[in-house]
């Protein structure tokens, strides 16, 4: 019998956040579904203050949900201030996500094709 993938989100926020402490650009990201052709993914995305996701492009369809701190979103089409439990539809546009506190937010993809 197949059971589901279960993630603990907790333990896993933990391991990152350690990374992004490590790291020298206040990141880290796992992927926690998709890749591998995939179209949908999910990449939990831990930022240190300010560390940030530089200027890039979707590859489809995308959401972000903060679960804990503050991050702005910004494009050309404007920037939105996001706390935790906020949610934004990513504009298909140059974008960039900037980190105010410790943060942790979840990224959603839909790749096209």
């Amino acid at each position: 019998m197949n059971h589901p993938r279960q993630v603990n989100l907790d333990e896993l926020i933990e391991q990152q956040r350690s990374k992004a402490a490590a790291s020298r650009d206040g990141r880290s990201a796992v992927s926690i579904f998709g890749g591998g052709g995939k179209q949908l993914g999910q990449v939990l995305l831990t930022l240190t203050a300010g560390g940030c996701l530089p200027d890039h492009q979707n590859p489809g369809d995308a959401t972000v949900q903060v679960l804990e701190g503050e991050v702005t979103l910004s494009s050309q089409q404007g920037e939105a201030r996001l706390a935790a439990r906020d949610y934004a539809v990513v504009p298909h546009a140059t974008h960039r996500l900037d980190a105010h506190v410790d943060s942790v937010v979840l990224l959603t993809v839909h790749r096209d094709g």
